[in-house]
């Protein structure tokens, strides 16, 4: 099991969708399976925060845990918002698969929100900043 553990989260990280999905087809595995040797991190925050989109809708397929967390806290929502590998795709999805935009981390207790309004005020690409300001709306409407 081990090694299959360990091939499963391989597979997110090189974003290998067609190994993912044959493992989640298989059941051999579960798409909230933690990965020890990062925080406990499951395979939905990996593909998050590496910006592997399909890899994202392949594990919410497979009902992934949209609101799963690392020891720190973090939800796939916190990961969503990584300066380099922001995708305003990826956010919706996690939206409409039910992410909680009000779960804080452990750490500095931000919500995905604070980590979003991080990133639009920082000297982050200019061309995604539209796309900023649609998530944060879309955040915001399901915050209330």
């Amino acid at each position: 099991m081990e090694s299959t553990f360990q091939e499963f989260h391989s597979a997110i990280k090189e974003n290998n969708e067609e190994k993912v999905e044959q493992f989640l087809e298989e059941g051999v595995i579960s798409p909230d399976e933690l990965n020890w040797n990062i925080n406990g991190r499951p395979g939905i925050l990996e593909a998050t925060y590496h910006g592997y989109k399909n890899i994202v809708s392949i594990l919410l397929n497979f009902q992934a845990d949209t609101n799963a967390e690392t020891t720190l806290g973090e939800t796939a929502l916190h990961n969503a918002f990584h300066p380099k590998t922001f995708s305003k795709e990826i956010v919706t999805l996690l939206l409409e698969h039910g992410a909680d935009v009000n779960i804080r981390e452990k750490l500095n207790g931000y919500t995905p929100m604070h980590l979003a309004a991080k990133l639009a005020s920082s000297k982050f690409n200019k061309a995604c900043h539209q796309d900023l300001v649609d998530v944060m709306k879309m955040m915001s409407e399901k915050a209330m």
